[in-house]
């Protein structure tokens, strides 16, 4: 049964494991929304990264599901990261500055 299921499929359910992984150990303090997302996020990471990383490195195929893990563990925790990077921002006040300076220099 596990024979019939397509690379991608495969790479994005170990991607999708080490997500999980990322999300319950490297990333905290996002909401399930966004815990939702991040999933997806590395499973897509690890559909899209993992063949171009294997060949790129010149791995074995068989180390594949590996880096895929990987890849979903990284990718989940980079995105996760940038999120909290955004909720922590003060973007009005990123907001007013950007404003203040273009006027600023106008007169």
């Amino acid at each position: 049964m596990l024979e019939n299921i397509s690379p991608k499929v495969w790479a994005a359910l170990v991607g999708a494991v080490g997500a999980v992984i990322g999300m319950t150990t490297i990333v905290t303090g996002l909401t399930w929304r966004q815990k939702i997302s991040m999933l997806f996020a590395g499973m897509a990471l690890a559909v899209l990264f993992t063949p171009i990383i294997v060949e790129w490195m010149q791995l074995p195929e068989s180390w594949s599901d590996g880096v895929s893990a990987l890849i979903g563990i990284l990718g989940w925790a980079a995105v996760g990261k940038v999120l909290l990077t955004i909720q922590s921002a003060d973007a009005w006040g990123l907001f007013a500055d950007v404003v203040r300076g273009w006027f600023g220099r106008r007169s």
